[in-house]
């Protein structure tokens, strides 16, 4: 990641972001390793697409409201 970042502040911008979304192993078994999230920190701001990763928002909000730990869902869809 760090060469990406590089690239894109060569370009004179200094606002990138990285995304983790996970990998897909097979069909419907997408991973996420939480331990790239403090790796990538290092580099630039880390954006973790965690609506991705369980592919359901109400089962995320479940979850998190639940357990007290909702700081912030975004979800946006902008048109075709």
């Amino acid at each position: 990641m760090r060469y990406a970042v590089d690239k894109v502040a060569g370009t004179g911008n200094q606002g990138a972001f990285l995304t983790e979304r996970g990998a897909s192993f097979g069909y419907h078994n997408l991973v996420v390793d939480m331990r790239a999230l403090p790796i990538m920190r290092q580099f630039a701001p880390v954006i973790f697409d965690v609506t991705h990763s369980v592919n359901s928002l109400v089962v995320l909000a479940e979850v998190l409201v639940g357990n007290g730990n909702l700081d912030l869902i975004l979800l946006v869809q902008l048109p075709p």
